[in-house]
């Protein structure tokens, strides 16, 4: 039999209001209130998980801010602690392309925006074996680590200002590394499942058959460490809508 499980994100209850807005989790976690209602969230989550009847749990990411695009800080919780990245949210780079060719994806890049690079990309406090800890105990099945958005993604929304990192090939492979090494920790921790989450499977058909192998390199990349009694899987949004050619 197939084992069940979800994409990952979930609805916060309405009750959890409380937003890391760029802190290190564990500064944010210095209120108690916080923490305690970022664990009752993140139970509950998993308790609607458990009553479904799935097989394999994910604690619905209940440490994406309320932030726009819909899934929250889907990007921008990596931006805000990965060292090299300004802190304001500036336009979109494709913004304008998009603009002038009529405006039909204009509101998805508004709400996505993009960031400054600024200066050489280092790992900050990402967290996510303590993360999948807090999961963890709070569920009688294994959780699932979804871990992103990834290196691809994340380059595609970058303005280049200053230091040493140019351009988005660059600039995926110094983030491939900062995610290898989040994902060595997780399993470390005792993570079985391991999930990457980067819709840059389906950029290669907006910029070109070119980018494919990059594709493939920075996936393989990040995932190349992982123990093969650890479950690997890779999630992105339209990812066969044209004929996807990555394998």
């Amino acid at each position: 039999m197939l084992p069940t499980t979800m994409v990952g994100s979930y609805p916060r209850p309405r009750w959890f209001t409380d937003q890391l807005a760029g802190r290190d989790l564990l500064e944010a976690f210095k209120l108690i209130g916080h923490r305690e209602a970022y664990e009752d969230a993140t139970r509950t989550v998993i308790h609607d998980q458990e009553s479904a009847g799935l097989d394999i749990l994910t604690d619905g990411q209940m440490w994406f801010d309320d932030y726009s695009m819909g899934i929250g800080s889907f990007l921008w919780y990596w931006f805000e602690r990965i060292g090299g990245f300004g802190k304001e949210k500036l336009a979109h780079p494709a913004a304008a392309a998009a603009a002038a060719q009529g405006g039909g994806d204009t509101f998805a890049l508004d709400q996505a925006g993009g960031v400054a690079v600024i200066g050489p990309i280092e790992r900050g406090p990402l967290r996510l074996a303590e993360l999948f800890t807090v999961a963890q105990k709070n569920a009688a099945r294994p959780i699932k680590a979804c871990v992103g958005a990834g290196p691809i993604q994340l380059s595609t929304l970058a303005h280049y200002k200053s230091g040493p990192v140019q351009d988005r090939y660059a600039l995926s492979r110094a983030l491939a590394q900062i995610f290898k090494a989040e994902i060595a920790d997780l399993v470390a921790a005792g993570c079985k499942y391991i999930q990457l989450e980067d819709l840059g499977a389906w950029i290669p058909n907006l910029s070109g058959d070119k980018d494919f192998p990059w594709v493939c390199e920075i996936v393989n990349e990040v995932l190349s460490d992982v123990p093969d009694d650890v479950h690997t899987s890779w999630h992105f949004c339209l990812g066969n809508a044209w004929g996807n050619q990555v394998k």
